[in-house]
């Protein structure tokens, strides 16, 4: 990565950060960030600057921007799994709800961990849960087992895999 990412919050700042209140915390914050998004207009290619970015608009909720930081990140890093994993997270949160489709902007993210990482279990059971919805039972189980094979046998997690498989 970029070694030009602008710099935390000085000792002194945080200090005074803590004698704010909450609405002039989240003001001081929302500045600091507008600051760093503006520095990215001029440095476009520092991909730390850029997950920085995408860190901190998701810390303040701001999810699409938050995908746009990563994104824009993981177009400058491309065989990052670290810049490529936090696309992919950001995607997925950004989808909201249990029960909704992962679509196909996450599905890109994911196989592209998978692609840097065979067998990530974050890219093996999203793209199973994504095979599951688009009503491929056969891939969901290829890639929920080899996410299980991964996991320690007794786990709850290994336990909660075999249940996934068995429902399929």
């Amino acid at each position: 990565m970029a070694v030009n990412a602008a710099p935390g919050p000085t000792v002194a700042q945080m200090q005074a950060a803590q004698n704010m209140s909450a609405e002039d915390r989240r003001v001081m914050i929302e500045n600091m960030v507008a600051g760093l998004a503006a520095r990215l207009e001029e440095t476009p290619d520092d991909v730390e600057g850029w997950v920085m970015l995408g860190r901190s608009y998701s810390v303040l909720g701001r999810k699409d921007e938050s995908v746009a930081a990563f994104t824009r990140a993981a177009e400058l890093a491309p065989d990052d799994l670290s810049v490529r994993l936090a696309q992919a997270e950001a995607l997925l949160s950004a989808l909201g709800a249990d029960n909704e489709q992962i679509n196909e902007e996450a599905v890109a993210a994911l196989r592209e961990v998978e692609r840097l990482q065979p067998n990530h279990p974050l890219a093996l059971y999203f793209l199973g849960v994504h095979a599951r919805q688009q009503g491929d039972a056969e891939k969901a189980r290829a890639y929920w087992t080899r996410l299980k094979a991964l996991l320690p046998a007794e786990s709850p997690d290994a336990i909660a895999m075999d249940e996934m498989i068995g429902q399929l």
